[in-house]
């Protein structure tokens, strides 16, 4: 218990962290579906695209050929997002609208700060929400020491941190939620044989399905577990029945049913796996050079399923994710912080690295862990400032300067403008300078 409360307070202090700010293709698809069906009861739009790009023009003109000037052959314009995030962002959407009808400083068009506060913090406390459940699942086998501090790294040591706080309006704090709870239930009620059960079990699979497509993955996990065939019977019917409303949108916007971006693979899908060691260490959002605490993760590995063969089931799920990621060619994922795909795979790291630290003596668990987060919080601070590209190749040894002189001897002044002149980081054409 007490580390659960150590969680809560911990995100209760970090809310000032969260940025309120909309500014990607990624991130207006996603808020497109929301702010379209909500303030406009259609699914054209023209008008959220438009937004973004009149925010920043020279730096959305790709977006403008993608999406704005090109129209779909329905009429209607092209979005390549899944509708998950939107339907969970909206009890929060409400809420703000419902501020902006009662306070007229706000306008009540959808797209004014309280719109966009609310599904940014929709999105860091569900990825939140998430670890609160990672937790109570590594607790029941690995007790709350090594839980509290596996949980506490894989927030703020990897990715997780990033996409809460940096750039909260992407799908991947939420898919952590989506995952984790998939996770969380299905180790709850998989020592029960109902049908009803199992049916929810596979809903929470199809809304994960439909806040990351390739998060049905883990649908794996109760179709190969040894239960009765009805039971999964139930978990695909649960499945397919949340996951309707997403071949709706795609019969709707493109005319079939599936996702607009699926084409022809041919000279971007590699079955040999051909990116094996650039996912694992290329500068270009390599696994161990971004996020090295995965490293662990992966040893802790052995360790979790040696603790219960069941675990072999999400570690599958892994592998599968993994696999696919180093066979496609756009595997680094543009311009994020590090390799972001793998990030719905949160849950299992936290448990095999809680796995891993129960074999560590007391003391060195919060030294590891401390380090890993300040390293990380550190490459943040890199690729946030532009002290190495988020979407491209850099020098390690630029980046190991960097951690070690450069981001502490700025750090104070960093925190300084992130905590009270946050949008200086964001005016246009600004970036700041390389060491």
């Amino acid at each position: 218990m007490k580390g659960l409360i150590a969680l809560c307070l911990i995100f209760l202090l970090s809310i000032i962290l969260i940025t309120p700010r909309l500014y990607s293709g990624d991130e207006i698809q996603y808020f497109a579906y929301l702010r379209s069906s909500w303030k406009d009861n259609d699914l054209h739009f023209q008008n959220e695209y438009e937004w973004l790009y009149n925010r920043a023009p020279a730096k959305q003109e790709n977006f403008k050929k993608a999406f704005i000037e090109r129209v779909n052959l329905t009429g209607y314009a092209r979005n390549d997002a899944p509708i998950g995030c939107a339907i969970l962002w909206a009890p929060f959407f409400a809420v703000a609208d419902l501020i902006a009808r009662l306070y007229s400083s706000y306008p009540a068009d959808g797209f004014s700060f309280p719109y966009i506060f609310a599904i940014c913090f929709a999105s860091a406390f569900y990825g939140f929400l998430g670890f609160a459940l990672q937790f109570r699942m590594a607790r029941s086998y690995f007790g709350s020491w090594s839980s509290f501090w596996a949980v506490l790294t894989l927030w703020f040591g990897a990715h997780a941190v990033f996409y809460m706080y940096v750039t909260p309006p992407m799908s991947h704090a939420t898919s952590i939620f989506t995952t984790s709870l998939f996770l969380f239930s299905w180790f709850r009620i998989r020592q029960y044989d109902s049908i009803g059960w199992w049916f929810l079990l596979g809903a929470v699979g199809g809304l994960a399905a439909i806040v990351r497509w390739q998060d049905a993955t883990f649908l794996l996990i109760p179709l190969l577990d040894r239960k009765p065939l009805r039971l999964k019977a139930a978990v695909l019917i649960g499945a397919a029945l949340v996951f309707l409303p997403q071949l709706y949108v795609w019969k709707l916007l493109n005319g079939e049913l599936k996702p607009y971006s699926t084409g022809n693979l041919k000279g971007k899908f590699f079955w040999h796996g051909k990116y094996f060691f650039p996912v694992l260490f290329s500068t270009y959002h390599g696994l161990f050079i971004w996020t090295p605490v995965i490293g662990l993760c992966l040893i802790g590995i052995y360790f979790l399923v040696k603790r219960d063969k069941l675990f072999w089931l999400p570690v599958l799920v892994f592998l599968v994710q993994f696999y696919f990621i180093i066979c496609l060619d756009t595997w680094q994922g543009g311009a994020g912080f590090g390799l972001r795909y793998i990030m719905s795979c949160t849950p299992i790291f936290s448990l095999a690295l809680a796995a891993l630290f129960q074999h560590w003596r007391r003391p060195l668990v919060p030294a590891v862990s401390v380090f890993f987060v300040v390293w990380n919080l550190f490459m943040v601070v890199q690729a946030s400032t532009g002290m190495i590209p988020r979407d491209g190749h850099f020098p390690i040894s630029v980046m190991l300067r960097n951690q070690v002189v450069e981001v502490p001897r700025r750090i104070g002044d960093i925190a300084s403008r992130y905590l009270f002149q946050r949008s200086s980081f964001y005016e246009q054409g600004k970036v700041e300078s390389k060491p």
